[in-house]
């Protein structure tokens, strides 16, 4: 029963319709069940009869109180039971590789968009949705620069349909034909949309320039995504997605351990082995060396949109170190706020980010982002750079801005801590790239010896040690 009914007609022959007209249809209309032709649908997604695999070994870490399961079709799982948040579990299957290896990288996205929207075995979407109904399931499909897997989460009740769903992906991955004209319709009207938008063509233009032209980092143009064949995405949904001894399960949340192995042995172990453990490759794409200035005048409105770019292709990957650069990028942010955009009032506010990475190389990225009147780029920028200075001088207020970062972190950090996706996202980064996990002790106290003194030799190695990129999108007028 609606109690307000709005009503739209598009017609090239003048058709008019009044409220007796619309009234009359209204009444007469039925409700269509596209989906009531379609099969009778079994009440689990794969057999009840499955055979149980084995766990061939299991460890457990006392620190950070999880488990690592090896299994005998040379998976890996990783338990952190956490009864901090009730009835929830945070779930991640993943494999090294990614993008990395394909031919292009736009390839990834694409496959994995067409297997999320093809279903799996003998299953569509819907019918999958159907099966699951009731049931706190989600996950998808991702394949990401160096790495691809599944993501998701469940109830704690329904762990069981999770691991179903997992195997039937990993087992019987699919494509669908109909989804990938669907897909391919879809990103042509959306890259059309773009096409027509100045900061697309901008961001473009950049990419070229500041990758040197290296044809991986350039989108799929409309000619390649009309001319996508549905084999070769197959093959790549087939290859990422189907070899379970590459894939590390991870689980954090609310469950008991005796129930989860029993399920791991089921739904886990069991899944077929179709090859090694995949590995990700060095595909060599790397940014400018050296200074650059990039700018163009695509911007329709009368204000012009700034970012400065400095990566050390050489800063070394530690967890000391990447708290230093991001204590470094908080306390940039507010002495930028405070003197540029409260003081002077010349931006819109800026945007401070940044990253340590060690993969596919060890180098670090900051990057300021900022919106201004046309006239005020260049004085903004010369005062970035003077208060770039002042922070490797320790000016700058750096004390008080580095004690109201700590206060933050250390807050952020105790509650993060109990959250089972934060450990799932860290026992990803370890299984992964075996990154160092922090517990709240030792995180505090790396926080707590951070000195101005270090926050000026993260300038130093984070800011002036760099390559460094300007790009300016300024008005057209």
């Amino acid at each position: 029963d609606l109690s307000e009914v709005h009503a739209s007609v598009f017609s090239g022959s003048g058709y008019n319709m009044d409220e007796a007209k619309f009234k009359k249809l209204q009444d007469g209309a039925r409700a269509i069940n596209t989906h009531a032709a379609h099969k009778k649908l079994p009440g689990s997604l794969v057999s009840e009869n499955l055979p149980e695999g084995k766990i061939l070994s299991k460890s457990f870490e006392p620190r950070f109180k999880f488990y690592t399961y090896l299994l005998e079709n040379n998976a890996t799982v990783i338990l952190k039971p956490l009864k901090t948040r009730k009835d929830f579990i945070s779930f991640a299957a993943v494999s090294r590789g990614g993008m990395s290896n394909l031919a292009h990288p736009g390839l990834g996205s694409f496959a994995a968009m067409l297997s999320n929207e093809s279903g799996a075995g003998e299953f569509n979407n819907y019918e999958i949705s159907q099966i699951l109904s009731g049931r706190q399931v989600n996950y998808r499909k991702n394949i990401s620069a160096f790495s691809h897997g599944f993501y998701g989460s469940c109830g704690s009740q329904d762990l069981k349909w999770l691991l179903e769903a997992i195997n039937l992906e990993l087992s019987s991955p699919r494509t669908d034909e109909k989804a990938l004209q669907n897909l391919k319709i879809k990103s042509l009207d959306e890259l059309a949309r773009n096409e027509k938008l100045p900061g697309y063509k901008f961001s473009r233009e950049f990419s070229e320039f500041f990758y040197g032209g290296n044809a991986r980092m350039r989108p799929l143009s409309a000619a390649q995504i009309k001319a996508l064949n549905a084999e070769e995405l197959k093959k790549i949904v087939y290859d990422k997605f189907s070899n379970a001894a590459s894939y590390t399960f991870v689980l954090s949340g609310d469950f008991e351990l005796k129930d989860a192995e029993a399920l791991i042995k089921k739904y886990l172990a069991s899944l077929p082995v179709r090859g090694e453990r995949e590995d990700f490759k060095d595909d060599g794409i790397r940014s400018l060396s050296g200074r650059h200035v990039f700018m163009r005048n695509y911007q329709n409105s009368p204000r012009s949109d700034v970012a400065l770019t400095a990566i050390n292709r050489s800063a070394p990957h530690s967890l000391e170190n990447a708290i230093k650069i991001s204590a470094l990028a908080s306390v940039l942010q507010e002495a930028l706020r405070e003197r540029i955009r409260e003081d002077e009032g010349r931006t819109y506010g800026f945007s401070v980010a940044s990253s340590l990475s060690r993969i596919p190389y060890e180098h670090s990225s900051l990057h300021i982002s900022f919106s201004c009147a046309p006239q005020n780029t260049d004085q903004i920028l010369s005062a970035i750079r003077e208060i770039f200075a002042e922070i490797a001088g320790g000016g700058s207020d750096v004390a008080r801005h580095l004690e109201n970062f700590k206060k933050s972190q250390i807050i952020t950090a105790r509650t993060a801590r109990e959250s089972p996706e934060f450990w799932n996202d860290a026992l990803v980064k370890y299984a992964l790239w075996n990154e160092e996990i922090a517990d709240f002790k030792t995180f505090e106290k790396i926080i707590n010896s951070i000195s101005p003194k270090d926050i000026a030799e993260a300038a130093q190695t984070y800011i002036f040690d760099t390559d460094e990129t300007v790009r300016i999108n300024a008005p057209k007028f």
